[in-house]
Parts: C-alpha cells; sequence; structure tokens
C-alpha cells in the first residue's frame, strides 16, 4: 500500500488522525471567488496532484469560518498580502505551509515540486495501485 502525506491547499483545521498504520493523505483548500485566477490556479494544483496519483484533500474555505481562519492564521506573515486575505489555493502539507500558486508554479518550472509538496520522490504508479 503507498503511504500518502496530507496536503491542504488552502487550509483547514487539523483533520482526524488516520488510523494507525495509515498514512495520511494530501489535500487542499479552496475558495470560491468570481475571480477567474483563482478558479484557474486551484484547478492546476489539483490537476497536478491527481495526473501524478498524490492524494490530498481539497478544502472549500467559503463554508467552514474556522477553516478560514486556521488558514490565515498559518499562513507566514512575508506570504501574506499587504492588503486583505491571502487568496486560495494555499498548500499545506499536514500543519507545514508549503506555499501558495505562485510557490507551487515555480517549484513545478525548476522541477523541485515534490519537494516543495514536502514528498520525497514522484508516487510510482506500481506503488499507487497497490
Amino acid at each position: 500500500m503507498f503511504r500518502r502525506k496530507r496536503f491542504d491547499i488552502s487550509g483547514s483545521p487539523r483533520p482526524p488522525t488516520p488510523p494507525a498504520g495509515r498514512a495520511s493523505r494530501p489535500g487542499f483548500a479552496r475558495q470560491r471567488q468570481k475571480n477567474g485566477d483563482v478558479k484557474k490556479h486551484q484547478q492546476a494544483v489539483v490537476g497536478f496532484l491527481e495526473a501524478n496519483r498524490i492524494s490530498f484533500q481539497e478544502i472549500d474555505i467559503t463554508m467552514l469560518e474556522e477553516q478560514r481562519l486556521w488558514m490565515y492564521r498559518n499562513i507566514p506573515r512575508d506570504k501574506r498580502p499587504e492588503k486583505g486575505n491571502p487568496l486560495p489555493p494555499q498548500i499545506f502539507n499536514e500543519d507545514r505551509y508549503c506555499g501558495d500558486y505562485e510557490d507551487f508554479f515555480q517549484s513545478k518550472e525548476n522541477n523541485t515540486v515534490f519537494a516543495f509538496l514536502g514528498l520525497s520522490s514522484q508516487p510510482s504508479v506500481k506503488d499507487s495501485e497497490s
């Protein structure tokens, strides 16, 4: 069985701990916005994770205030905008902040996306089918 880490792409309160012997899975949160770029960025992150068979959790921060506040509190100060709140997608691996869409995009361009996500390597097809 392939073990995966959990990614919160945008953020959420800490999810329940997975059963013993089972790794948590990646995830991310999203926020519904009229801004087309936000949706495109979210789709790009989801598409990459799905194409690489990386298990994740997408969290819609528009529905639960607690999750939205958790995300805002856990984004480093230097990554917060001068005005307003950070826009999704924001990517977390468990409680560790990975970055925003721009960081994700740069890591893809530099071929360092698995390190960016906190993964040791790309999951293999054989491992993900187990």
